[in-house]
């Protein structure tokens, strides 16, 4: 009790930088969030109340309802765009971080962008040209200089957050007019499965003041302009759409029946030892507990059987191989309902992840090692690693799946709904 009153409440951390700027405004918390800290008690948090001005490209595109005085000198209100992508969160942050070639097959706005300083591993600088067809002969083209920030939320989602910021490094460009966004950025969650299909709700935000002489004396062309960057969400949700790569999330056998198919396991491992040996003395089986219990302090992974140790027959072992290849494969559940603040790649190069190595790679001891010291090939895990989270504290952390918001906690919560 006297641990968890020291530890009332274990937030994730889910950054690894300095945090959020203090100067960029956080459009996805809400004025009564409990998430809310110091950095935001300054910040006037008007993003509440939305209107629904149209529906266009399966997407619906809202209007912040504020009042003028709020809003900076030349600075239209905010709008959002909101859709669904049938993609994982983490297909979509990715795909939205870039700004490669590949952002040209989805966002109709995007001309150029290059990295002008990186910050930290969740803030950089950088600069971004905008493609805006709007009378190009008479109106100059429009580019960015601003800050982008991420974060990785305990329930799975992500946010991108932008706000302009000048920078020595990236001045204004001849021929450009320097346009100056006061908030945006998206807000990537995860939704529940539908007909199987994994389902992601994408929220993009833009409040931006495009410069120039031509926005004050055409109105229609701040709006179209603002609609057109909003129109990537669609865009977004198209490329999921028509790209034959796989986006979604590896399966997880499921767990239901794991009691059932434990105590069948216990069965057939007991009827199997029970036919071994039939003629064995009670003597000799006393012999051969102590000499297993004499060397278990030397039976560690990946131990390779001694020559004197290799007396069972090979055949059993290939066999057991060929066995455990041949396992069907269980049921398996969507991996999205469960998360961590460390995320699962299964490449070799990959960095700040984790990943689960082959069972054959483990050698375990067979049913007669307690005759012949024999091991095999470990197979296919009963269990399955579904999130990692990575904690840093001060001071030593106890009990960690008792907290409130840890990975268990949030899987459990999943599974009984």
């Amino acid at each position: 009790d006297e641990e968890e009153e020291s530890h009332p409440t274990l937030l994730r951390r889910t950054t690894i930088g300095n945090g959020l700027p203090d100067s960029i405004l956080d459009w996805t918390r809400d004025v009564d969030s409990g998430l809310s800290n110091d950095n935001y008690s300054d910040q006037v948090f008007s993003r509440k109340h939305w209107r629904l001005v149209r529906c266009q490209n399966g997407l619906r595109i809202f209007e912040e309802l504020v009042e003028v005085d709020y809003l900076p000198r030349s600075c239209s209100k905010a709008m959002k765009a909101v859709g669904i992508v049938e993609a994982t969160c983490e297909s979509i942050f990715q795909l939205v971080m870039r700004m490669d070639g590949t952002r040209f097959e989805w966002d109709c706005s995007f001309q150029y962008g290059s990295l002008v300083e990186e910050v930290d591993g969740h803030t950089a600088i950088l600069y971004h040209r905008l493609q805006l067809e709007w009378f190009p002969v008479f109106v100059w083209p429009r580019d960015l200089c601003y800050v982008r920030y991420w974060r990785r939320n305990d329930d799975g989602s992500y946010v991108v957050l932008f706000q302009s910021r000048e920078h020595v490094n990236c001045s204004p460009q001849p021929g450009f007019v320097r346009a100056h966004v006061e908030s945006g950025g998206f807000k990537i969650s995860p939704l529940k499965p539908r007909d199987g299909r994994v389902r992601t709700q994408v929220q993009h935000l833009m409040q931006i003041d495009l410069k120039g002489w031509g926005v004050g004396y055409a109105p229609s062309f701040q709006q179209h302009c603002l609609i057109q960057m909003l129109n990537s969400v669609a865009g977004l949700r198209e490329w999921f759409t028509q790209t034959d790569e796989n986006h979604d999330v590896s399966k997880i056998p499921l767990m239901v029946n794991m009691t059932a198919q434990t105590i069948s396991i216990k069965k057939d491992r007991k009827t199997q030892e029970n036919s071994v040996h039939p003629n064995s003395t009670p003597y000799q089986m006393q012999a051969a507990s102590r000499h297993l219990d004499e060397d278990s302090d030397e039976d560690e992974d990946y131990q390779i059987p001694e020559p004197e140790q290799e007396a069972y027959p090979v055949k059993l072992e290939n066999d057991l191989k060929k066995a455990v290849l041949d396992e069907e494969p269980s049921e398996s559940i969507n991996l999205s309902e469960f998360s961590g603040n460390l995320r699962h790649d299964d490449r070799d190069k990959s960095r700040n992840c984790w990943r689960i190595s082959d069972g054959n790679n483990f050698r375990v001891r067979s049913k007669h090692f307690i005759y012949d010291k024999t091991k095999i090939p470990g197979g296919r895990h009963l269990m399955e690693l579904v999130a990692v989270d990575w904690f840093k504290d001060a001071k030593r952390i106890d009990h960690v799946a008792r907290r409130k918001g840890c990975a268990v906690q949030v899987s459990f919560s999943c599974a009984a709904l």
